[in-house]
């Protein structure tokens, strides 16, 4: 397998503001079928009430990104 053919699992997580999207995927990242070696990435596309933790994230191999509109979902953003 060579590096245009790697895989990656992409979880999409939609709903109304405040409708609690961020506890959600705070839970969801914490449980151990979701633990993998490799860093999981979290895009933010809107700001709510609730945030990450920095040093949770960090024990949890976690990044986070913030995006602002959908010009910015580049490769090279990526």
């Amino acid at each position: 397998m060579d590096d245009q053919d790697v895989r990656v699992p992409v979880y999409l997580i939609t709903g109304f503001l405040e409708s609690g999207k961020t506890k959600f995927i705070n839970n969801t990242i914490r449980q151990e079928y979701f633990q993998i070696p490799q860093t999981t990435l979290i895009l933010n596309c809107e700001e709510g009430i609730e945030t990450y933790e920095d040093k949770e994230l960090a024990a949890l191999r976690t990044l986070t990104a913030d995006v602002g509109n959908k010009e910015e979902l580049t490769t090279e953003f990526l």
